[in-house]
């Protein structure tokens, strides 16, 4: 396009000018540019100032006021998109111009353009004008709108959406976990954000939002937006239970009582308000069952059938998936990972889908490697990843996750296999009929207990808990000394996570210590403010903070160096410490746990049973107490418990790895029997098997 007649040209004016330097001569293009391109634009000459807006910002890109307005420009052109563009970088450059802002505003408005580009600063720089605008558009929608969206799944289906009806909260939130399911977590956390801006009391997205801040350890955020949902009258009963476990995560237990009681109360009214929450809660297995159903129909409302037609034949290899966002460094995989290695590649093909992208750890690699075949299927939808898993032929596919987050529950609810089982990532119930079996033993969950599952029980003959013998442990600070202890001090270690650690149990700590002279307890803290809480915790009870010592995140391997300066593992109730007492156990210390109810509470007993060491279960708190004590008390006791466990790594049920493989292996082939003839699943035993620990592979440190 040519420039308009007589247009006069800057170079003359720089002629006229020898002495300017580039800077001044920059400066010098974009004002003339600038104003001949305003002086255009006045007189509707639009299309030549657009021309000279593009030569300003040519000459400077990062100029806001340009691109001001060749935004306006464009608007008249009615070249709706690119002029969001143009008013998208007039705003980011230039975030304190309040004309550019309102004219984004206005015009993605218009058009239905809000993103998560424009929300942030949106809500936070012209939030009555946002708000007038949402009222004033609402009235266009119906809510056939919302409605469709049931069963959309993918992000382009729900951005089309909301694109229509961008001032849905539902949709809003419903594309925020879409994004969330697909780790892009600050996108969803804007999406998140966004829908409480538009109706503060939703629930839904209060959950979502507080599920991200609590992963990236942002407690003191999550449980402001708890608090503000309730504030704000939110009727949704999962707000109290969110409120509690951000408390919780912080040792913030001066509000953790009110929480509390609020939150058994929505549970007991409506079990959906604990789901992810319900093991840290109480322990009662009943309930969690409850939580775990509700859950399930949340997903299935969700996750269209897909029929399938499975032709299986027995003369060949069964095929074995396990499905699990947690195939990087998790407890999870350094639970699991030799299990994988073990498998009789004879009778088993052995495939793995991961959920979650690993970030190149050591654990990842090796796992990946372990399978015949692993597939990465985090970018894929859930329909899409059972069409590849039923592709693949895969006979029994097990969750190793559960009803935790990120886990498969649209896939399994979808039947991506014939059989599906239910193993070790998730301390209960799927609450799903479509998961088949899950795999526990008669101290997890005994016979007697088989009305809490939705699944048929499948019991070990000894434990549960699959254990790696090739665990890293380092070589260094291994003595008590490294870590600021006395050569002769007692050392009660409480590795768990912080939020399994109730006032109640923080208590008889604090008396144990009390009753033991020269003693220590050393708290896992991932952060300076748990540490501050434990210790104003601590002083209130009339504990002396000096004999607090912290333990802050470390890479595992020296992490479970630790062990070998502590006495005695203090374990929690509610919910037992799992990989944290397995991990201990093959480290040489002694761990003492408190049996309860549910399964969560019961996986200690578990563990040290099968490590030969029943007599450090208590079953009450008394009885825990006065164990700790005596241990603490009586120094050759103390060492008499460290060498049998240093002796049950080469002897005990728990570190039997080729053994428990063989047993799981068992369980399958049963499983799969019963599929082939027809069968319901039921629940059966699998009997004690034996192996010779020594002679397989892969024992060591």
């Amino acid at each position: 396009m040519k420039r308009p007649p007589n247009a006069a040209s800057p170079d003359f004016i720089i002629e006229d000018n020898p002495e300017y330097n580039d800077e001044l001569r920059t400066a010098l293009l974009i004002g003339f540019h600038l104003r001949r391109g305003v002086h255009l634009a006045a007189i509707k000459m639009l299309e030549p100032a657009l021309i000279e807006f593009d030569a300003a910002l040519k000459a400077c890109p990062t100029f806001g006021e340009a691109w001001l307005y060749r935004g306006l420009t464009l608007r008249l052109l009615k070249r709706f998109d690119e002029a969001c563009v143009s008013y998208e970088n007039a705003a980011v450059l230039t975030p304190m111009f309040a004309e550019a802002q309102d004219n984004l505003a206005t015009l993605a408005a218009a058009l239905g353009r809000i993103s998560s580009i424009y929300i942030p600063w949106l809500t936070a720089r012209r939030p009555n004008l946002l708000r007038r605008l949402y009222h004033k558009l609402r009235k266009r929608f119906t809510q056939s709108v919302v409605d469709e969206t049931q069963y959309l799944e993918t992000e382009k289906d729900l951005r089309e959406a909301f694109s229509r009806a961008y001032d849905s909260p539902e949709i809003a939130t419903k594309l925020a976990f879409c994004l969330q399911r697909q780790r892009r977590e600050k996108e969803a956390e804007s999406f998140f954000r966004y829908a409480l801006f538009l109706e503060p009391w939703t629930g839904s997205a209060a959950a979502g939002l507080c599920n991200i801040l609590n992963s990236a350890s942002r407690t003191d955020e999550a449980l402001a937006v708890a608090g503000d949902a309730a504030r704000a009258g939110s009727l949704d009963s999962r707000v109290p239970a969110l409120a509690y476990a951000s408390a919780v995560r912080e040792v913030e237990w001066g509000q953790i009582k009110l929480w509390r009681e609020q939150a058994i109360a929505a549970f007991r009214r409506d079990a959906r308000s604990a789901a992810g929450n319900a093991y840290f809660l109480l322990d009662d297995p009943a309930l969690h069952r409850q939580a775990a159903e509700a859950l399930f129909r949340l997903f299935k409302a969700a996750s269209p059938e897909m029929p399938a037609n499975f032709r299986r034949s027995a003369q060949r290899r069964i095929t074995i998936g396990y499905i699990s966002p947690d195939f990087r460094d998790h407890p999870v995989a350094r639970l699991i990972a030799e299990v994988f290695e073990l498998h009789d590649r004879r009778r088993f093909k052995v495939i793995g889908y991961g959920l979650i992208p690993d970030t190149g750890s050591e654990i990842g690699d090796r796992i990946r490697k372990s399978f015949d075949k692993f597939f990465d299927v985090s970018a894929r939808s859930p329909r899409a990843c059972v069409e590849a898993i039923r592709a693949d032929g895969v006979d029994i596919l097990i969750d190793l996750a559960g009803n935790t987050a990120n886990g498969p529950n649209s896939i399994m609810i979808r039947r991506a296999a014939p059989v599906q089982v239910n193993y070790l990532g998730d301390p209960g119930t799927s609450g799903s009929p479509n998961v088949d079996y899950i795999v526990v033993d008669e101290t997890v969950a005994p016979a007697e207990h088989k009305a809490w599952y939705s699944e048929a029980l499948v019991h070990l003959p000894d434990c549960y808990q699959a254990n790696d013998r090739k665990r890293a442990v380092s070589e260094k600070f291994r003595a008590r000394t490294d870590y600021g202890f006395p050569a002769e001090s007692v050392v009660f270690c409480a590795f768990n996570e912080p939020r399994k650690v109730t006032p109640e149990i923080f208590g008889a700590w604090m008396r144990i210590l009390s009753r033991v002279p020269g003693s220590f307890l050393w708290l896992y803290t991932p952060t300076d403010k748990v540490a501050e809480n434990f210790k104003a915790e601590a002083a209130k009870r009339g504990c002396d903070i000096a004999r607090l010592k912290f333990a802050s995140r470390l890479p595992n391997a020296e992490h479970l160096a630790r062990y070998y300066a502590a006495d005695l593992l203090l374990d929690t109730p509610i919910y037992n410490g799992h990989t944290t007492a397995s991990d201990a156990l093959w480290c040489g210390c002694p761990v003492l746990t408190i049996m309860g109810q549910a399964f969560p509470a019961r996986v200690g007993a578990s563990i040290l049973r099968a490590a030969g060491l029943p007599e450090l279960v208590a079953t009450t708190l008394p009885e825990y107490e006065d164990l700790a004590v005596r241990i603490g008390l009586n120094g050759e006791f103390r060492r008499d418990l460290r060498r049998r466990v240093e002796g049950a790594k080469t002897s005990c049920a728990l570190f039997d790895t080729p053994r428990f493989v063989r047993q799981l292996e068992w369980a399958f082939e049963h499983m799969w029997s019963a599929y082939l003839n027809g069968s319901a699943p039921a629940p059966f035993a699998v009997p004690p098997l034996k192996t010779d620990l020594k002679a397989e592979n892969g024992h060591g440190d």
